[in-house]
Formats: structure tokens, C-alpha cells, sequence
């Protein structure tokens, strides 16, 4: 259950919400997806239990977010922000 609580830390990191699972059954297993900060990760393949499937989705949502969330939560911010004075003039 490491990925679990390596997803749930970084999103405290970047100040997101905590992840958001939800597990249903499918072809005699069952499959999982995490919300992340207003994206989806789904397992694809199909797990015995519940929690295999939740730590399968957990595993994929962080390897994907630790190397692109910098980067992109930069981005996010900065867009979010109104700037405070104009840009400076170039030239």
C-alpha cells in the first residue's frame, strides 16, 4: 500500500485535494480509478481484490503526476494569478 500513501503525500505537497478512488467489478475482479488533480487514472488490468486494484491506480497516478506535476502546477499557478503589475515592455 506504499503507492497510496506516496499519492496521497505528493498531493499535500502541491496543496491538491486528496485523491479520489473509486473501485467497481468487472470481468471477475475489479478495477479501480483515482481522481488527481482534475485528472483520471484507471488500472487496465484487473485485480483480485479491491486493494490491489486501489494500489494499481495509486502506482500509475503517481509515477505519471511526481514527473509532470512540477511543471504543470507552475503553470496552473501562474495562470491563476492576476499579476499584480504590467508585464514590462520589451524593446
Amino acid at each position: 500500500m506504499y503507492y497510496i500513501l506516496y499519492l496521497s503525500s505528493l498531493c499535500r505537497r502541491r496543496r491538491w485535494n486528496d485523491p479520489h478512488y473509486r473501485c467497481f467489478a468487472y470481468g471477475g475482479g475489479y478495477m479501480c480509478t483515482v481522481s488527481v488533480d482534475r485528472r483520471e487514472y484507471t488500472t487496465e488490468t484487473v485485480y483480485d481484490t479491491e486493494d490491489l486494484a486501489k494500489e494499481a491506480a495509486a502506482m500509475k497516478a503517481y509515477l505519471i503526476c511526481r514527473n509532470l506535476s512540477v511543471s504543470e502546477g507552475q503553470q496552473h499557478a501562474q495562470q491563476a494569478a492576476p499579476a499584480a503589475y504590467p508585464p514590462p515592455a520589451i524593446g
